[in-house]
């Protein structure tokens, strides 16, 4: 079966309309999945939650304190302290690093030497 020149040129026509269609189709869903990222990236703003929700959090973070610091033994409540204190430094330390310029396998060979140190 040999395929004329005319029947070749609509087949090469059929091809390219469907291409764009098919590239109309893909902008339309990129345009709306962008629209829905950049929309759940306005929704969900931590510092925006948070600072709303400020005397809440101090509120539970007072009642949490009030009930560790009364219904846990001692030797529990300074292990807490410590182990609060030692991963706050961490993520600031963390931080710290980062904004100088660390790279992370730096940091993670600094994690593994701390590790089997201890």
């Amino acid at each position: 079966m040999r395929i004329t020149s005319e029947t070749r040129t609509q087949i090469e026509g059929s091809i390219e309309r469907a291409r764009k269609e098919a590239a109309a189709r893909v902008a339309a869903i990129e345009g709306k999945i962008r629209g829905k990222v950049d929309s759940l990236r306005t929704e969900i703003d931590v510092n925006r939650v948070a600072a709303e929700n400020a005397p809440q959090l101090v509120a539970a973070g007072v009642a949490a304190g009030i009930v560790l610091g009364y219904s846990l033994p001692k030797p529990l409540r300074l292990v807490l302290e410590v182990a609060a204190v030692a991963g706050l430094a961490t993520v600031i330390a963390r931080k710290i690093a980062e904004r100088a310029g660390c790279a992370d396998d730096e940091l993670e060979s600094v994690d593994d030497k701390l590790q089997s140190s201890q």
